[in-house]
């Protein structure tokens, strides 16, 4: 993928110790109701929205996010800007593999900080 937009661009949010624990799972996780269990993780990485369905105005943009779980599935990140439920983005995570993924849900956890949930789309470009 080489058309990946690079501004603007979102840095992390300060992140607390406390707000770290609470957005922390409890480990491979095999009994909820996912087609996957997650795994947990904590990377940094870059996510490049494509504006593809956020309102009017809303500029495509890239994002620093912190990544906290995933699994065959999707996965789920911490981040500082809002992204918008069927929004199509792409991810570079830090092996510098680029996935597409889309977004299932996303929520604010505290003041300019947000997690969301996107599962990865396979079968395009």
């Amino acid at each position: 993928m080489t058309d990946l937009p690079t501004q603007p661009h979102t840095a992390m949010p300060q992140l607390s110790d406390e707000l770290i624990r609470r957005t922390r799972g409890t480990g491979m996780i095999f009994s909820d109701s996912r087609r996957f269990p997650r795994v947990l993780t904590q990377s940094e990485c870059v996510v490049y929205s494509h504006g593809s369905y956020a309102p009017s105005g809303h500029p495509p943009q890239s994002q620093d996010v912190l990544l906290r779980d995933m699994s065959r599935g999707g996965m789920r990140f911490l981040h500082g800007s809002q992204l918008f439920p069927g929004e199509i983005c792409s991810i570079k995570l830090p092996a510098g593999q680029i996935l597409k993924i889309e977004v299932v849900w996303c929520r604010r956890i505290a003041p300019g900080t947000f997690t969301a949930g996107c599962s990865f789309v396979v079968g395009q470009a």
